[in-house]
């Protein structure tokens, strides 16, 4: 995984769990297991640890698969460990599927700390898209589960039923933990992101169809607030997370030091952008990429359009045909390709 989450995702989790980093992931080695696998035959390990590994798909604690702190030269993150288990062989297979697990465990902070109120419309939107991606996911170990009680489910077979969906949680897992950096990581930030995810994977057919659903769902609140400021003259922007500024400062009858009105130039602008620190990049603006080479006529149309609604008078009707076009479409090409694949 990479960006702030590896520093920041360890932290805020354990705090959560009821501890520091530190002494939380200590707690979890005094918590006994409810049974101690050694006294158990291999079968019934193996049977154990199936059952363990489910729990843990769907984001709950595991007994024999628990977490724990890696610490790096500038970072911690949260990983995952087996314990109680001296069998080579279940040991083996457990740890292949530790990275999956790991994945589940990122998605889901990731969901459940972006989809509240404080974060940007687009932010959210993300983390809505990635609960339905999520939904696929539990619906699999649903499956699974299913097949744990008839008694047909080992470790192997759950090794060869998750390989197919691993790749893609793996990307979601590096994309929620790319997309959590709020300090440098605007609205605009967060669609080019995704927009150059899914140009990388160019030979990655499910991937980049993948990423261009989140891509889609993201910026819809985005081209929302397009349509609103392209088709009324209105800048509906509560978390100011447009590509376009308003100055209320600047009123009708403001003027700009040589005497001209400043309401046209001032009034609205373009936000500007952010650099890794979080403060503004002098000459450089806050756009997503898809809409940089129209910036300027979005700037001017929703200008005018504010402007004959400041005069009193109506404002022209959007014709449909221009409200279907204020959309994103971020398929990679035609066809459809599900989540979970196999």
């Amino acid at each position: 995984l990479a960006g702030n989450w590896h520093m920041g995702y360890p932290q805020d989790f354990l705090a959560e769990a009821g501890g520091r980093a530190a002494s939380a992931a200590a707690a979890v080695d005094s918590i006994k297991p409810l049974i101690d696998l050694a006294a158990l035959s291999i079968a019934e390990q193996e049977a154990a640890l199936v059952d363990d590994l489910l729990s843990v798909f769907l984001g709950q604690a595991g007994e024999y698969v628990v977490c724990q702190m890696v610490e790096g030269p500038k970072w911690q993150r949260l990983g995952l460990r087996v314990r109680g288990v001296n069998e080579p062989s279940l040991v083996e297979q457990v740890e292949r599927l530790l990275p999956l697990c790991e994945c589940v465990y990122t998605i889901k902070r990731f969901v459940e700390t972006r989809s509240r109120i404080e974060h940007p419309m687009v932010v959210q939107a993300l983390a809505a898209a990635m609960r339905k991606l999520q939904e696929e996911w539990w619906l699999l170990v649903v499956q699974l589960e299913h097949q744990q009680m008839q008694g047909q489910l080992s470790l192997a077979g759950l090794v060869y039923y998750c390989q197919a969906p691993a790749a893609s949680m793996e990307l979601l897992a590096t994309i929620a933990g790319e997309a959590s950096d709020t300090t440098s990581l605007t609205s605009a930030g967060l669609l080019n992101l995704l927009a150059a995810k899914q140009r990388a994977l160019a030979g990655d057919r499910p991937g980049q169809l993948l990423v261009g659903q989140l891509l889609e769902a993201a910026a819809e609140p985005y081209f929302g607030i397009l349509r609103q400021w392209m088709c009324r003259g209105l800048l509906d922007d509560p978390y100011h997370e447009f590509m376009i500024k308003e100055d209320r400062d600047v009123g009708r009858d403001s003027v700009t030091p040589d005497g001209q009105p400043a309401y046209w130039t001032s009034r609205y602008r373009f936000r500007g952008a952010v650099t890794s620190s979080g403060s503004s990049a002098a000459g450089e603006f806050d756009v997503p990429e898809f809409l940089a080479s129209s910036k300027e006529a979005i700037l001017v149309t929703g200008k005018y359009l504010n402007v004959i609604r400041l005069c009193g008078q109506p404002v022209p009707p959007c014709p449909q045909s221009t409200l279907d076009k204020l959309k994103y479409n971020a398929a990679a090409g035609p066809g459809s390709q599900t989540f979970l694949t196999g």
